[in-house]
């Protein structure tokens, strides 16, 4: 069985750098962009099990990046778990929490995530049977 092909997008490079670490660890296979538009076009042309996607980044934030994914009938339907450091009950309404298929805040643990990611792919495979 090959590995799940993941999709991570943050304007850190840093923060890109260490969650593909992790993930490559895990034995999945992520790919990365810090650049939204770039990540789109990634999206609409790869076969990702998952993206893990940034709200706040300085060329289009997350929440148009995931718009323009759901809005495509290549990506409507890929999971999406969001990444951020802002509080999601302040900084986002319900309609727009209810966009994402997870939340994840940082700071975060390497074991948080993987587990996330984890329970994104279960739900995932679910929801294809």
């Amino acid at each position: 069985m090959s590995a799940k092909k993941i999709l991570v997008v943050d304007d850190n490079e840093s923060i890109l750098a260490i969650l593909k670490l992790w993930l490559v660890g895990a034995g999945y296979a992520p790919e990365t962009t810090p650049h939204p538009t770039k990540a789109i076009r990634m999206a609409h042309e790869g076969d990702y099990d998952l993206i893990i996607l940034d709200v706040m980044m300085e060329e289009m934030n997350g929440i148009e990046v995931l718009e323009r994914l759901r809005a495509d009938e290549r990506t409507a339907n890929v999971p999406v778990m969001m990444i951020t450091a802002l509080s999601f009950q302040r900084h986002f309404s319900a309609e727009t929490i209810e966009m994402f298929d997870d939340i994840l805040a940082k700071p975060f643990h390497k074991e948080e995530l993987l587990g996330r990611v984890e329970q994104a792919l279960m739900a995932r495979r679910t929801i294809a049977k």
